[in-house]
């Protein structure tokens, strides 16, 4: 199992350490654009990777772990998770 990254804009250090006065960093739920911009660039190139492995090694279970996709919902829906 290979895991994608998390869709580090929420996280609060990242919040507080690249903080902006512009508004248009940010997305309608307060998370930095860019940062997760970069994140799911990274989780797409892996995706990438993973494919050709697969290929390169079609007796293997590689098997990709979606956490932005998860994470997502929490930032999404946070009163619906608690």
């Amino acid at each position: 199992m290979v895991p994608g990254n998390f869709p580090v804009g929420w996280s609060a250090v990242y919040l507080i350490l690249f903080e902006s006065p512009n508004k248009g960093d940010y997305d309608r739920h307060g998370c930095l654009k860019a940062f997760n911009a970069f994140a799911g660039y990274h989780n797409s190139q892996l995706k990438v990777a993973l494919d050709m492995l697969r290929q390169k090694y079609p007796h293997v279970r590689i098997i990709y772990a979606d956490y932005y996709g998860a994470a997502m919902r929490f930032v999404h829906s946070p009163l619906h998770h608690g």
